[in-house]
Order: structure tokens, then sequence, then C-alpha cells
């Protein structure tokens, strides 16, 4: 079991592993960007990781977190390092279902949630990056070349989705449920 740095990305990601994650002992570095720090440059952030480290990285982000950083895959055409990037896709935005956010349920998808179509399999195309459709989280594993991984869930996260992503194989124990 590969146990390679591990990024995971702001709002939904990082939420769920604040909550869920414990760090294994294997798990030599762990980042996050927590807090003021936004969404945008994730990716950056990710590839300079990895490059300072000397070694191949895996990042977990948001649909929203990518999107906001998608020109940093450019950056990866020169980069030495196995990237396995990981984009939990449920519809863009969904986060603020979770949050207690006192609003209207049509004003909150008209202003907050970003309902997009992004077609991941191209975007990994535009940046010569493999790719992969996965369901659950449960066999992710670090790739050996540049890896777009794209994992389908429920934009409002019940417990049956949350149950299926409970596990990044061989780097992050399984728990029982993630909350949104």
């Amino acid at each position: 079991t590969t146990h390679a740095p591990l990024f995971i990305g702001n709002s939904l990601a990082i939420r769920a592993a604040s909550t869920a994650f414990r760090r294994p002992r294997e798990l030599t570095y762990l980042f996050g960007r927590r807090g003021l720090s936004g969404i945008d440059g994730n990716i950056a952030t990710c590839i300079g990781l990895s490059q300072g480290l000397e070694q191949p990285l895996i990042a977990v982000v948001g649909d929203q977190t990518l999107m906001h950083d998608v020109g940093s895959l450019q950056l990866l055409k020169n980069h030495p390092y196995p990237l396995t990037i990981v984009v939990l896709n449920n519809g863009g935005g969904q986060i603020f279902a979770s949050l207690p956010i006192p609003v209207h349920e049509e004003v909150r998808k008209q202003f907050w949630v970003n309902a997009e179509t992004h077609d991941y399999e191209k975007i990994a195309a535009a940046f010569d990056l493999a790719y992969k459709r996965m369901e659950t989280l449960e066999t992710i594993e670090l790739e050996t070349k540049h890896t777009l991984i794209e994992v389908v869930i429920d934009s409002i996260l019940c417990e049956q989705e949350r149950r299926s992503l409970k596990q990044l194989k061989g780097i992050i124990p399984s728990k029982e449920a993630l909350p949104c």
C-alpha cells in the first residue's frame, strides 16, 4: 500500500475529513487549506507541495475547488511527480445545503449553488491527464501518471452516499459515516 502525501481541499472535502478521518501513522504528510484561504489555488498548491517534497501526491478536492484553479493543471506538463487529483463532483456548491444558513431553498439554489455540468473527462484530456470515473473513494490509490479521478456523489449527500465515501484505501482508515 502506498502512503503518498495527501492534500484535502477546502469546502466539502475538508469538512468531511475534519470530522470523519483520523491520520494513520504511515501517513507522513497531510495537508489542507482550512479557513479564509478560499478554494482558489488548491491545485497550484498541490503541485508546489509535490515539487517541494519531490514525490507524488494525492489531492482530494471538490468540483468547485477544481474549477476555480483549473488553469493550474497546465503546470503538470513539466511536473515530474505523478499527481492524483480526486474531484468530488456533487453538482457544484452543494456544501451550502449543509451549512446553517436560514434561507429558502429557491434562494439558495439561485445565489449559492453553482449547478455545473462540466465534462471532467474532456478537462483531463485538454491537459493530457489520465481520467477515471468512480462511484466511491474506497479503491482510490496513487496513480503512476498525472490522473484526474471524478467521484460522482449525490448533491445532498444522504446517509447512504456518506457511507460510500468512508474510506481512502491505504491512506485514510474508514469510519462509519461522513458528515456533510
